[in-house]
């Protein structure tokens, strides 16, 4: 899939966009090196959205980056962050038919001792991937990796040695409608090609 919106260049902070969702998701953790460190977290690499920022689960449509409030982060408050706030579609099941899925996990301790949350997102080759976002792993370059706490290969979140993080939450994906998203960093698309799989609309303030 292609952009269909060619005219548009760049995200800028503070739009309002409509990004329709990528049937599947490559492993490119070169494209995401060149963005350089703590631009986004696990939730930002996981939809391939890197201009959402950090802590863009629950405001990815908010002019503002907003801090988490992991005190009264819980498996239930994350489901309506992810499908009330964000628009994200939630799964019964994985669709076995190898399509952009992410699957999310919570610990309760998991975020220097407090509730946390990490995301994992299926890739074209069968295994699934993820940033680490804290401290709480050896990736010192914070890339996307395939492979899990322990080095493993990830071919099953589930099975995955996730450190902390050891309830599942659930799996959530784009929705064919997409989704309304206020970029909270400027981004030129041509500086990470994977957006140019996206189909990215400027949608005008006054809709």
């Amino acid at each position: 899939m292609t952009n269909k919106n060619s005219t548009l260049e760049e995200v800028k902070e503070g739009d309002r966009l409509l990004v329709e969702p990528v049937y599947q998701m490559d492993f490119d953790p070169a494209a995401w090196k060149d963005l350089g460190p703590f631009l986004t977290d696990c939730y930002g690499y996981g939809l391939g959205l890197p201009f959402i920022g950090v802590n863009g689960l629950g405001n990815i449509s908010s002019a503002f980056e907003m801090s988490a409030s992991p005190e009264t982060l819980t498996i239930e408050s994350l489901k309506e962050k992810l499908a009330k706030r964000d628009g994200l579609q939630m799964l019964d099941n994985l669709p076995n038919d190898g399509s952009h899925v992410l699957a999310i996990f919570y610990g309760a301790k998991a975020a220097q001792g407090k509730p946390g949350y990490h995301c994992y997102c299926r890739n074209t080759n069968g295994l699934w991937s993820h940033l680490h976002s804290g401290g709480d792993c050896n990736n010192a370059d914070r890339l996307p990796t395939q492979t899990d706490f322990s080095g493993d290969p990830i071919t099953d979140p589930h099975r995955a040695d996730r450190g902390a993080y050891n309830e599942f939450v659930g799996y959530a994906a784009i929705p064919y409608g997409g989704l309304l998203v206020r970029p909270k960093i400027s981004l030129q698309i041509k500086d990470f090609p994977p957006l140019e799989k996206f189909t990215i609309r400027a949608i005008p303030l006054l809709l």
